[in-house]
């Protein structure tokens, strides 16, 4: 897609637009006149003269015209990049006339023209190895923090701005340059660079080269990409998230992709706990990625990983919310998560509400929504799990299901009818078929299902609903029939525990009699025992009334 805004000098000097950054034919406008289809066919003359001028600088006007060529060049690039002839891409040396002109010593201005020429190249050529070397890489990286965050840098600040938004270019279709940067202390270095600086675009800029970085082969080394999380991601989730941008959380996922230590390392070091209330002010872009960094912690391949994030994520906190907000954006996002865990067979998500809010978006989502919404429960259902069946029943979604029989859609009708058809032949399987009839008791189902009847179905619906009807009678009769064999169980074991009483009363009776007997004779032995006491009491005491002192008797 050709850039089609009129590039301008303005009092701001270069400046950074928005636009996607995933894309791939992205290229930063540049602060240049606007130019004419004669002058890009002039394209070839503007090549020699950036040759030329790189081997003879003796011209006293050299600055002045070098830098008038480079802003051509520039511009000629911007207005026709997806049409620039192979064969002055192969007959020119231009990366090497660009890389020879990026010199700090050279005039200021001719430096940073230069600098905004690289950058429409590397945006319209996809081989820029020449500018992946790790020399020019670190270059780059130490010229954007110095230009940025040092008070004492004297050159025009937008150096710093033009060496980021050329990183960001380089790394985007070069392996090694992510390589370089990582290893020459990038992600360190703007990682912190991100935090001091301000304006929202040069923010975006300097997080976009970040996230670039670290989806390289092979994985880098965890001491070399951990400085993602402090202080930048912890300033995030910490205190800020209700406003998060989405190129925040972009980088957490980028950074938990890298390797299951970064992912079980953000765990334990980020607090995402409050990340449930938070999402609730948060914008929808940021939601929306919030759902998928969420949806990775989830179901990543570390068991470690998945047991803390499934602690930790909060789901019932926000996922009421999301139908509430009527945004399609974000409830396109939430279906196609609950679609990915189904179809992996992530059951833990039913423990969740996400049926009741699957169901919420059929009620007040678009026709799209609704479909789509239909769809993920279907998927739930024809997987066939036990655990479906488990959190229908657990959250009483029957009634749910049987309040959209009210409706006029036909094809609501038939997505009931399958989910109905489908939950009372588990019961009829011997799942549990009682409480099935129950809730459809309690969701008055035979009065809605004569109302439908009552109503012009076609061939198809009206078969669905006889054999609704049908499977509902043996349904009712299956119940009645356990309950009646229940009744009769439970007769036989209060017979059998009055019999084991009867039994216990006679051997309690006989138990208690030979207790007493025992008891008995227990009793008289220690009365002989007191009685032989004191008749050896009583023989004492005659014994000493009959003794008499000697000392009484007067000596012959």
């Amino acid at each position: 897609m050709l850039y089609k805004k009129e590039c301008k000098i303005s009092s701001e000097g270069f400046v950074i637009p928005d636009f996607d950054f995933d894309s791939a034919d992205a290229v930063i406008p540049i602060s240049t006149p606007s130019i004419t289809q004669y002058e890009f066919d002039s394209f070839q003359l503007y090549l020699d003269l950036l040759d030329a001028m790189k081997h003879d600088k003796s011209s006293n006007f050299y600055p002045s015209i070098l830098i008038k060529a480079l802003k051509m060049f520039t511009a000629s690039i911007i207005s026709q990049k997806n049409n620039i002839p192979n064969e002055l891409l192969e007959s020119y040396d231009t990366p090497g006339t660009l890389l020879s002109l990026i010199d700090p010593n050279t005039d200021k201005t001719v430096f940073l023209e230069a600098l905004h020429a690289a950058i429409a190249w590397t945006g319209a050529v996809k081989n820029n190895s020449a500018f992946s070397v790790p020399e020019f890489i670190l270059f780059l990286i130490e010229t954007s923090v110095y230009a940025l965050s040092d008070p004492n840098f004297q050159y025009d600040r937008n150096i710093g701005n033009s060496t980021v938004a050329l990183l960001r270019n380089i790394l985007f279709h070069s392996n090694d340059a992510k390589f370089h940067f990582i290893n020459n202390r990038g992600v360190e270095l703007f990682s912190s660079l991100y935090l001091e600086v301000v304006g929202d675009t040069l923010k975006d800029y300097i997080i976009i080269v970040i996230i670039n970085s670290l989806d390289v082969s092979p994985t880098p080394p965890f001491n070399f990409v951990k400085f993602v999380e402090n202080p930048l991601l912890k300033s995030v989730f910490g205190y800020n998230l209700r406003s998060a941008t989405s190129l925040e959380i972009r980088l957490a996922l980028a950074y938990v992709k890298i390797s299951p230590e970064c992912a079980l390392s953000f765990l334990n070091h980020i607090e995402i706990e409050s990340s449930g209330i938070e999402f609730l002010f948060a914008s929808t872009d940021t939601q929306v990625l919030l759902l998928e960094l969420f949806e990775f912690l989830v179901t990543c391949s570390n068991e470690t990983v998945v047991s803390i994030a499934e602690k930790k994520i909060q789901w019932n906190v926000f996922l009421p919310h999301i139908p509430m907000s009527f945004d399609s954006k974000l409830m396109k996002k939430t279906i196609q998560v609950a679609v990915n865990l189904f179809k992996i067979g992530h059951y833990k998500i039913l423990d969740t509400l996400i049926l009741k809010v699957l169901l919420e978006m059929m009620t007040i989502g678009n026709i799209k929504i609704k479909h789509r919404a239909m769809d993920a429960i279907r998927i739930l259902i024809n997987s066939g799990s036990p655990h479906s069946m488990d959190s229908i029943i657990g959250h009483n979604i029957i009634s749910k299901i049987c309040n959209f029989l009210e409706s006029d859609r036909k094809d609501i009708f038939k997505f009931c009818f399958e989910m109905l058809l489908f939950i009372i032949q588990f019961a009829l399987d011997g799942k549990c078929p009682r409480k099935v009839r129950d809730q459809l008791y309690e969701a008055e189902f035979e009065a809605i299902m004569e109302e439908v009847c009552g109503c012009e179905l076609n061939e198809e619906l009206a078969n669905m609903a006889d054999i609704l009807k049908e499977k509902f009678d043996q349904l009712v009769a299956e119940s009645e029939t356990l309950e009646m064999a229940e009744l009769e169980n439970n007769h036989e074991i209060i017979e059998e525990e009055d019999y084991d009483d009867d039994e216990e009363n006679e051997f309690h009776d006989n138990h208690f009699d030979n207790m007493n007997y025992y008891q008995q004779y227990a009793q008289n032995c220690m009365k002989g025992i007191e009685e032989e006491d004191e008749s050896e009491n009583e023989s004492d005491d005659e014994e000493e009334d009959e003794w008499v002192d000697a000392d009484e008797f007067p000596i012959d």
